[in-house]
């Protein structure tokens, strides 16, 4: 099944844009292709989506924001509320988003490659772990993710 929102957003942006159709004809698009697209004939490849929305200077996050009625993913949500707790001092709410700090600490050590989301949550929860679990975390992330220094 196709979701036709897919093809309407990206529109709505190219439009924004006021780029037309045969604009992206010179990245190998064919006008035809991506009208069938917008209007939810077809879907598009993953990679094809993804370098006209770098033409057009839009994050796949921003893509995917506008897709989802501009509600954050649970991740999105979860450092923004982090962060609300954290800059107005709240402890007991950092605590409380912190409750499962085993399960966090075990995803922080399962998962395989550390992103934003993942820093922040190192970063976070370093005030309510042992300094031989925040040595053992920074470990990890160095052994995961060499490349992202």
């Amino acid at each position: 099944m196709i979701d036709k929102r897919y093809g309407v957003i990206f529109r709505q942006i190219r439009e924004q844009k006021q780029l037309s159709l045969s604009y992206f004809e010179k990245y190998g698009v064919l006008k035809s292709n991506l009208a069938r697209f917008e209007r939810g004939e077809t879907m598009m490849g993953f990679e094809r989506v993804v370098s006209m929305l770098q033409v057009m200077n839009i994050t796949l996050s921003d893509y995917e924001l506008f897709f989802n009625y501009y509600l954050p993913d649970y991740q999105e949500h979860f450092l923004v509320e982090l962060e609300k707790a954290a800059f107005s001092l709240d402890d007991m709410k950092c605590k409380k988003l912190f409750d499962e700090i085993e399960e966090i600490l075990e995803y922080l050590y399962r998962v395989k490659y550390w992103g934003y989301f993942e820093l922040s949550l190192n970063y976070d929860v370093a005030e309510y772990i042992s300094i031989v679990e925040i040595k053992d975390l920074i470990n990890i992330f160095e052994k995961k993710n060499k490349l992202f220094f």
